[in-house]
């Protein structure tokens, strides 16, 4: 009777369980690429990484912004905490 009892009750707590297929250790990152052909690191820079990343300042749940500025080629990475989805990273 206590071998049944056990077994349903682990039936029924198997369909509750959540469990993803592929699950993402990771929290949202968001990149945003740019391109300027023409200019310099420095002015890819001061022109486009800085202004991206001084808007992006404002917005709540960010932990991270990176940068990688090169000629003619700009790179953000935002990252953003774990209570944030993707969804509502790449929407907002």
């Amino acid at each position: 009777m206590l071998l049944a009892l056990f077994l349903v009750a682990g039936v029924v707590m198997f369909t509750r369980l959540n469990i993803e297929a592929y699950p993402d250790p990771v929290p949202p990152l968001v990149e945003i690429v740019t391109q300027s052909s023409g200019q310099s690191a420095e002015e890819i820079e001061r022109n486009i990484s800085i202004p991206i990343e001084v808007q992006l300042a404002g917005i709540p749940h960010i932990t991270t912004i990176r940068t990688i500025s090169l000629f003619g080629l700009s790179d953000v990475k935002v990252q953003f905490s774990y209570d944030f989805t993707y969804d509502e990273a790449s929407n907002g």
